[in-house]
């Protein structure tokens, strides 16, 4: 027995609602299959007893019709900032023509939907779009709720509220919006009047699965709306739509709700997505095929809810458990008064023919890794990419080349499963984010997640990540060679929504090309001659090394040998393998003046701690090489041929080691 109405929504509860939040509404047919739309405005009285949802009788007339032939009714009220939801059910409703009291409903509703939707970046036009019906189109919904759910993602999820279970934190209380009051009494009954006439119908031309992609980029949630056997529905929000061909779609499965219930007792479904530059609604009418726990469909989708939590603080939430599969049945554009489309974007095939033509011509890795960025800015069109790749030992990655950053940050570092980048190299698969607010900025997580050092070693050795201080799409695609992870290119902007599956499988592409680039280099790079013996060749005269101690005081260097750690002159400068071949380098010099090296000498020095395979020593050169160039102009390495490169000093060098 459903509590008392009273019992159900809390001052708190009524707040949230009355505040203007997004409201989505459902039902069902004879044949259980369900309907939905958004809601154009909604408000609910002080005591919570009566709630009403204003509905477009254009873009609702399927769920209009089935409010007023079977009475059931399911409503979610949803903060998008926060993902705070709840959901209202009822088994009795009345329908009813608005009313000029209902004008002022609409308008407190709409300013709380500016201020709501404003919070995730998106404009006050765009509500308007989202939101554009005359009074007169709209028809009002007045419900008493019969059950109420906190429907937040998270562990409180489904949980009737005024359970323990419920209990959420506190909204401030908005002013109570006018309108009418109390509870529904007159009997239901169908409205009347004609459909308006300045909505514009369907938009020319049939809808393409294809051409709605950017409703499923998942900018906006899409509202799933299912039934249960006993002809109750239910809608919930999803954080993923995957396109898999123009009749299939892949919706993640996270937790085992209402919704996976109702679905594997009747499979039919409805999908309410909006695309996020237009506002235009499009309906999914689906049917439940099956659903994949591994393969790479689910690997897919596991990471990009990865790399969502990874930035969100939701790592506990954003689980997947399985891709279920969806044959579309019918694809619905839904009446409407969208914004103009955005232009179209340039082909990037032949931008991807010139970027591939380019890294073809580039000799040794700086090259390559040089070009490479400039590519990705064109093929993107933004400024600010990097470069990381992956110790094998450590399987941390490692900057090695950025663009467009005020500091370089080379040789910072990145966890598996740290942040978009992280993530894209945990599971080998691109990673996507198009729309970040500055609640979630990626950025800031990456260097609160960042490894602290041990205790007593305080250190200050981890170089700044360089990424945007408030970035709004972020893309990372894996480098591989076969299975194994080279590194991973990762491209960001301040715009929103700047990578879409284009420029996504453009860069896979030539991502693909750049791995085996890149190892290509750092093979030609190990087979060069060795350094030739001749005391002229391999170290500077007396001479020289006094010419150096008079050019300045004595260069301090330390070696902490717990992690190869090296400070200049008490900066820090570099540590791990890169570390490690410059205290050999150094202690060459120091000994015996020794300038001039090869890789193939240091691949065979124990000391340096190279792995067996994949030691990615050119990588690891570079890395140095430009950490120095950074750090002044008193300590350089210059390449002198294929495999060989000259240490450049010019002052006294100083050496000392501590052990811990």
């Amino acid at each position: 027995m459903p509590a008392p109405a009273a019992a159900l929504l809390s001052p708190d509860d009524v707040a949230f609602i009355g505040r203007g939040v997004s409201t989505l509404v459902a039902s069902r047919d004879a044949r259980l299959r369900p309907s939905v739309m958004r809601a154009m405005g909604s408000t609910v009285t002080a005591d919570g007893r009566c709630v009403t949802v204003y509905l477009s009788r254009l873009q609702a007339r399927q769920l209009l019709s089935d409010l007023a032939s079977c009475a059931r009714i399911a409503v979610t009220f949803s903060q998008p900032a926060s993902h705070r939801t709840l959901q209202l059910k009822a088994r009795d409703l009345r329908l009813r023509e608005t009313t000029a009291q209902d004008q002022a409903v609409i308008a407190h509703y709409r300013a709380g939907m500016q201020v709501a939707v404003g919070e995730v970046g998106l404009g006050p036009s765009f509500v308007d779009a989202m939101l554009a019906a005359d009074l007169d189109a709209l028809v009002a919904v007045e419900f008493t709720p019969d059950e109420a759910f906190d429907q937040t993602p998270g562990p409180r999820a489904g949980h009737a509220l005024g359970s323990p279970a419920a209990a959420g934190t506190p909204v401030l209380a908005a002013p109570a919006p006018p309108g009418p009051s109390g509870p529904p009494s007159a009997p239901r009954t169908a409205p009347t009047g004609s459909p308006p006439t300045d909505d514009a119908g369907p938009r020319d031309g049939t809808p393409t699965l294809a051409g709605i992609r950017a409703c499923l980029e998942g900018v906006i949630p899409a509202a799933m709306a299912t039934c249960a056997t006993d002809g109750t529905p239910n809608v919930a929000l999803l954080s993923q739509v995957f396109y898999l061909d123009e009749a299939h779609v892949a919706l993640s499965f996270q937790f085992f709700n209402t919704t996976r219930r109702n679905i594997l007792g009747n499979p039919l479904a409805t999908l309410l997505v909006l695309d996020p530059n237009t506002a235009a609604f499009h309906r999914l009418h689906l049917r439940y095929l099956r659903t994949e726990t591994t393969g790479p469909l689910f690997e897919r989708m596991k990471a990009q809810l990865a790399g969502i939590a990874s930035h969100s603080g939701m790592e506990g939430v954003f689980r997947l458990l399985g891709s279920d599969v969806y044959a579309v049945e019918r694809l619905e554009a839904v009446a409407g008064r969208p914004l103009p489309a955005p232009p179209p974007r340039c082909a990037l095939l032949p931008g991807l023919r010139a970027a591939s033509e380019a890294l073809a011509h580039c000799a040794g890795l700086d090259a390559l890794l040089t070009t490479a960025l400039e590519q990705v800015a064109r093929l993107t069109g933004t400024a600010h990419a990097m470069v990381l790749l992956c110790d094998a030992a450590s399987e941390r990655l490692y900057t090695v080349a950025s663009r467009g950053y005020a500091t370089s940050g080379v040789g910072s570092e990145i966890e598996p499963g740290q942040g978009v980048i992280g993530v894209a190299a945990r599971e080998r698969t691109p990673v996507r984010i198009g729309h970040m607010t500055s609640a979630s900025l990626y950025s800031h997580a990456v260097r609160r997640s960042l490894s602290a050092e041990p205790e007593g070693a305080a250190l200050a050795t981890d170089i700044p990540y360089p990424g945007l201080a408030q970035p709004h799409s972020q893309i990372a695609v894996p480098l591989l060679s076969g299975a194994r992870l080279v590194g991973v290119v990762f491209a960001e902007s301040e715009q929103e929504l700047r990578f879409g599956y284009e420029e996504e499988d453009a860069l896979v592409a030539l991502a693909g090309q750049l791995a085996a680039a890149i190892d290509a280099a750092q093979g030609a790079a190990s087979e060069g001659p060795d350094t030739p013996t001749g005391p002229a060749a391999r170290s500077t005269s007396p001479t020289a090394r006094a010419s150096s101690a008079a050019a300045g005081p004595p260069m301090q260097v330390r070696r902490y040998r717990s992690n190869d750690s090296i400070f200049i002159d008490d900066a820090y400068l570099i540590k791990g393998v890169a570390g490690a071949i410059l205290w050999k380098l150094l202690g060459d010099y120091t000994r015996a003046g020794r300038t001039e090296f090869s890789n193939r000498e240091l691949r065979l020095d124990p000391s340096i701690g190279l792995p067996d395979v994949c030691d990615n020593l050119e990588a690891r050169l570079l890395l140095l090489q430009r950490r120095l160039a950074e750090h002044g102009a008193d300590l350089r390495i210059e390449r002198t041929g294929r495999g060989r490169f000259h240490l450049a000093v010019a002052r006294a060098v100083v050496l000392s080691e501590v052990a811990n």
